[in-house]
């Protein structure tokens, strides 16, 4: 299956999580696509100054690839710092956020995988 970046869905979710301003999302394909196998691929735009809130996955896990920008991405109370190309994988009942650091919008990939 091949999707155009002009044929994803698009929309846009305030303080996404508990997180600060709005966060735009594209969806590269919906949950009913993805063969149950996840819930979520996604490209995921946080705004210079915005966040994503803390979160659990716990029956659920979520891989992130940064694409653009910088972040402070804190995952179980240590904070990181993510650049682009750098990734990160949360499950098994681990929590995360990121907060845009930079002074570009933050484009992250997101996988959410059951």
């Amino acid at each position: 299956m091949i999707r155009k970046k002009s044929e994803m869905r698009n929309e846009t979710r305030q303080n996404m999580r508990g997180g600060i301003g709005d966060t735009s999302i594209s969806h590269m394909f919906e949950a009913n696509e993805l063969l149950n196998k996840a819930r979520f691929a996604g490209y995921i735009t946080v705004p210079v100054g915005g966040s994503i809130g803390y979160h659990v996955h716990d029956t659920d896990a979520e891989i992130i690839i940064v694409s653009s920008g910088k972040a402070c991405a804190v995952e179980n109370g240590i904070s990181y710092e993510l650049n682009v190309g750098d990734t990160m994988f949360t499950g098994g009942g681990a929590s995360h956020s990121f907060e845009n650091i930079g002074d570009t919008p933050l484009t992250l990939i997101g996988i959410v995988i059951n």
